[in-house]
């Protein structure tokens, strides 16, 4: 729980800068994406914040602004609306504070306003990514398609995709599954916290060189979590041409993005960041993105705005599988929001602690069983049309877990890849 002073300095550039968390954690693309279709409409995001009498903000004029530029969901009807002073010095301040690139302030007669990068904007991405390689040396993970050396092109061909912050590895047991069952399997590894744009796009640069050197073999596509969203880009985006793909098999898929997704930054600073820093390699969490997956999983994003109006491919036969097995039945869910909010309940000022708290309150959806696996929503995870959905008591984690082919989950993705192509 973060309490602070509203009448510190600390307080009022915490307020400032609050929201933009997700688009400083958000930072680098790979230089594939700035071609295609996905190309938000600004460089920069500005914010305009009333000033009145010169030199106080309201918390509430500024939540709803946040709210509204950067898709946020700061619970600013459950705060006061209180006044914060910034005097001259704190002004001179503020400045000095932006003066790292990251913000643009200017104070106005009756307004302040925010200029800054807005992290979506292809130019942006790749500009940080240049940043980075130059002052850092980060060295960033390059996709692949792991290829057995003896193809056979009359053997059914499985591709496997993994999802956030996850690696081929986890997809071990269920490859086993398939070559016991006589499907040889490419396995897709790319940047599992970056851009999606860019992981579909090198996607089909791949699969279209895959198919210049295979051209008989068909490819079902099996993708779990956020794959499924990098599958789909890379077959729905009208600027790619992928033909060796006839199905896309998606388990617990996030189509229209996870609430919970907007508490990510926090859960990959202390699984992620800390570990590497303890072992003196304190940029090494870079080389997988810095955090762009986390802008474009979030609900309405411009990534799952742009895909969701595209097509789906009809020469391609879609399936998709939901878990039901969240990680707390409903009466636990609302008793532990209950017991935070009459926590917090002296602490209403506290603009950080009482967005964690809406984070919690918007992902009932995707963590209370019944209704999602503990990550994604079971409505999320359906939303596409597909030949066949389906339901499965897992949650989000063992919805790509199939340590036999005796596993129902397994056995459904065999029947999806052995069923005949629908006519179009």
């Amino acid at each position: 729980m973060i309490l602070l002073n509203e009448n510190s300095l600390t307080y009022k550039c915490v307020a400032i800068v609050v929201g933009l968390f997700s688009f400083l954690t958000g930072m680098i693309d790979l230089e594939a994406a700035e071609d295609n279709v996905l190309k938000p409409d600004s460089k920069y995001v500005s914010l305009k914040v009333p000033l009145h009498d010169g030199r106080f903000i309201k918390l509430h004029d500024l939540s709803r602004e946040v709210n509204e530029k950067l898709n946020e969901n700061l619970p600013w009807q459950s705060l006061p609306n209180k006044s914060i002073e910034i005097t001259p010095a704190e002004k001179i301040a503020i400045k000095i504070l932006a003066a790292t690139g990251w913000l643009d302030v200017s104070f106005e007669d009756d307004c302040i306003v925010l200029k800054m990068p807005n992290q979506e904007h292809p130019d942006v991405r790749r500009e940080n990514r240049e940043f980075f390689k130059k002052y850092f040396d980060v060295k960033f993970q390059e996709p692949v398609l792991h290829v057995p050396p003896n193809l056979n092109s009359t053997t059914k061909t499985v591709l496997i995709i993994h999802g956030l912050e996850s690696s081929p590895k986890e997809l071990r047991p269920i490859q086993r599954c398939f070559e016991k069952s006589g499907i040889q399997t490419l396995i897709y590894e790319y940047p599992n916290d970056g851009s999606l744009a860019y992981a579909g796009d090198e996607l089909a640069n791949l699969l279209t060189k895959f198919q210049t050197k295979h051209p008989n073999i068909e490819i079902t596509i099996a993708a779990h979590s956020m794959g499924g969203l990098v599958a789909r880009y890379c077959l729905e985006n009208p600027k790619l041409d992928v033909s060796n793909v006839v199905r896309l098999v998606l388990l617990g898929t996030p189509n229209r993005g996870s609430d919970l997704v907007r508490g990510y930054g926090v859960l990959e600073f202390v699984l992620d960041v800390l570990p590497n820093v303890r072992t003196g390699t304190p940029l090494a969490v870079y080389q997988d993105g810095l955090g762009e997956a986390q802008a474009d999983l979030t609900p309405d994003s411009r990534f799952l705005t742009i895909l969701d109006g595209w097509e789906q491919r009809k020469d391609v036969d879609y399936f998709a599988a939901a878990g039901t097995e969240g990680f707390v039945n409903e009466e636990q869910f609302d008793q532990a929001v209950s017991i935070l909010r009459r926590k917090l309940k002296g602490d209403a000022g506290s603009i950080l602690t009482q967005r964690q708290l809406a984070i919690l309150v918007d992902s009932k959806d995707e963590l209370v069983g019944g209704l999602g696996d503990g990550a994604v929503s079971i409505e999320s995870a359906l939303a596409v049309s597909a030949k066949t959905n389906a339901r499965f008591k897992r949650n989000h984690f063992d919805m790509i877990l199939c340590e036999s082919t005796d596993d129902e989950l397994f056995k459904w993705i065999l029947d999806c890849i052995e069923s005949k192509k629908l006519e179009r």
